[in-house]
């Protein structure tokens, strides 16, 4: 018996008897209904017994001692980030921060492949950049979003220009 347990990427366990095997042999878990493949999918976390049975003989195998499907991993809570990170327009930025362990940043809501490595935002555009957690022993979080703002610079207006005569005075 080979057993593939649950992990982050797949919830259930798979069971695959490796002996009896052929053409005539059917298996059954925990006395259900009979499968002429070995492999068994889509396990919820238990208990299992295994039979094989013979059909051109009608032998029927001892009961396998009991296979344990696990509980999947427990997926980390999130990180925990601010509201939105702001700017002025143009101005230098600083890596992202977020409050976590083992911290993946993206780019995308869903997709991709995560970086370990904060992000350091333009400050040209606006951005969202999204960010995990993978706890250990844990799976990984789902994403936050965190903002990037970026704030219009002021626009100083003088009125209109004036000639200034040396000597004289000019009111702005």
């Amino acid at each position: 018996v080979v057993t593939q347990q649950p992990d982050c990427n797949n919830a259930l366990g798979t069971v695959t008897i490796s002996s009896p095997t052929g053409n005539n042999i059917r298996y059954t878990a925990n006395g259900g209904t009979p499968q002429s493949s070995n492999i068994f999918i889509g396990l919820n976390a238990g208990n299992y017994v295994f039979i094989a049975s013979d059909v051109s003989t009608g032998c029927i195998s001892n009961p396998s001692p009991a296979v344990i499907v696990n509980n999947p991993p427990p997926v980390s809570s999130p990180p925990v980030v601010g509201v939105s990170e702001r700017y002025c327009a143009g101005s230098s930025a600083v890596p992202l921060r977020a409050l976590g362990e083992n911290l993946q940043w993206y780019t995308s809501a869903t997709g991709g492949t995560g970086s370990s490595t904060a992000p350091i935002p333009s400050t040209q555009n606006a951005s969202t950049y999204y960010v995990t957690q993978r706890i250990t022993g844990f799976c990984e979080s789902p994403r936050v979003a965190l903002n990037v703002i970026i704030l219009p610079n002021p626009v100083v207006d003088a009125g209109p220009d004036k000639e200034v005569i040396e000597g004289n005075r000019v009111q702005i």
